[in-house]
């Protein structure tokens, strides 16, 4: 009977122990692995857009092929240590790269900030927790805009290739009878941003059968706006 209560104990010890380990590691990690910061890897992703322009008319409609390549460190103005980002862009895997254009990032104990077109936004905030706002435009001087948690450590699968630990950032969801703006960022842990999705798109009503119209949904009526997405198709260092 001894034998049994102690045999029952340890595991009990065994099973609270590693418990606390879990809730421990789980507690220390803020997420960092999620927003890689260092010179020496680079990024491909899918992209396909599609441009609709109200004054002619026409709708284009693009694909292609967009790397990014983490090059060198530096210091910024700020003496915060930064990252160098050159980006390129092909029509297919048969043509050359174009570019680059040259962009910079970097990651600090409580956000990570990528300066896109020397604009800064802060794409995510430290520790990771589901429903957790922030303004993305705090250090920029564009109006604040709300960025939302809206899932956390969540697997995922994107062109075929399978993330077992996923953070999405919701930076914009607006839809009313006439315009619909949807902005959305995923990130896999140790591999940084994966997916992309913007719709800025308005809609148009026809005067003479209005109900009708208000009827179908505003992505089977754009006037004017564009649709982007971008997905991860390969990574690795340089």
């Amino acid at each position: 009977m001894k034998k049994a209560l102690s045999i029952l104990s340890l595991t009990a010890f065994i099973l609270f122990s590693t418990s606390c380990r879990r809730e421990v590691v789980e507690a220390s990690d803020k997420g960092f692995a999620y927003y890689p910061s260092q010179s020496g890897f680079w990024w491909e992703f899918d992209v396909d857009s599609i441009f609709y322009n109200d004054f002619t008319g026409d709708t284009l409609s693009k694909s292609y092929i967009l790397r990014e390549e983490f090059i060198s460190d530096f210091v910024s103005q700020d003496s915060i240590p930064a990252v160098r980002i050159e980006r390129y862009t092909r029509p297919s895997e048969n043509d050359n790269w174009q570019g680059p254009r040259v962009w910079w990032t970097y990651k600090t104990a409580t956000y990570a900030v990528k300066v896109e077109e020397n604009i800064p936004y802060v794409k995510l905030i430290f520790p990771l927790k589901n429903g957790e706002t922030w303004n993305g435009n705090n250090l920029n001087f564009q109006s604040a805009i709300t960025y939302r948690y809206v899932s956390v450590h969540e697997p995922y699968t994107l062109n075929g290739n399978a993330f077992d630990s996923t953070v999405t950032v919701l930076q914009r969801d607006n839809e009313n009878l006439l315009e619909k703006q949807f902005y959305r960022e995923r990130f896999a842990r140790n591999v940084g941003m994966i997916e992309k999705e913007i719709i800025d798109i308005r809609g148009f009503i026809d005067s003479d059968n209005v109900p009708d119209t208000l009827a179908k949904p505003i992505l089977n009526r754009i006037k004017s706006g564009v649709v982007y997405r971008q997905k991860i198709r390969n990574w690795g260092a340089l």
